[in-house]
C-alpha cells in the first residue's frame, strides 16, 4: 500500500498573539466598566444636588442634555447662595438682588462656557472677601463683595 504525502497539521492561531488578544479584550472590558461605574456615580450624585436643591425651592433644568445639566447644577448652586447674599445687603438693595438671580436662573440654560467662568470668578471673589472677614474674626457678610457680586450675576444674565 503507499500512502502519500501526510496531511500538513491544521494551522492554528499562534499563542502569543492569541494572549496579546486576551489581555487587549480584557483590558478593554476593565475600561468599559470602569466609565460605566463613573458615569453612574456621576448621575447619583447629580441626582443628590438636584434633590438639595429642590428641597430648599431651587428648580434645576437639566433638560438640555449634560452640559445642560451642568450649567443648571451651578446656578442652583450659586441661587443657594442667595439668603447670605441678601443678609449682607440691606433691605433697600434686595429687589435688585433677588432680580439678578432670577435673571441668571431663567438665562441658565443659554448661559456660555465664558459666562460659566465669569461666574466661578464672582463667587471665587464673594467668598474670598467673606472669608477674609472671618479670619479677622469679624461676622462674614461683606456688603460691598455682595454688591460686586449681584452686579456680576446681573451682567452676565443681561448677555442673552
Amino acid at each position: 500500500m503507499i500512502e502519500g504525502p501526510s496531511p500538513a497539521p491544521p494551522k492554528g492561531m499562534n499563542p502569543a498573539l492569541k494572549w496579546v488578544l486576551i489581555g487587549c479584550g480584557g483590558f478593554l472590558l476593565f475600561i468599559v466598566v470602569v466609565l460605566a461605574i463613573a458615569t453612574s456615580l456621576f448621575v447619583r450624585k447629580a441626582r443628590q444636588v438636584k434633590a438639595d436643591l429642590a428641597a430648599k425651592g431651587i428648580q434645576v433644568d437639566t433638560s438640555h442634555g449634560f452640559k445642560g445639566a451642568a450649567f443648571g447644577l451651578t446656578v442652583g448652586l450659586v441661587r443657594s447662595m442667595e439668603p447670605a447674599v441678601l443678609m449682607a445687603l440691606p433691605k433697600e438693595e434686595h429687589p435688585a438682588a433677588n432680580k439678578a438671580f432670577a435673571d441668571l436662573a431663567a438665562k441658565g440654560s443659554a448661559l456660555t462656557h465664558q459666562d460659566m467662568q465669569d461666574l466661578d470668578a464672582a463667587v471665587g471673589d464673594y467668598n474670598a472677601a467673606n472669608k477674609a472677614l472671618a479670619d479677622a474674626g469679624k461676622p462674614p457678610f461683606d456688603t460691598d463683595a455682595a454688591r460686586r457680586f449681584v452686579k456680576a450675576l446681573q451682567t452676565i444674565a443681561d448677555r442673552h
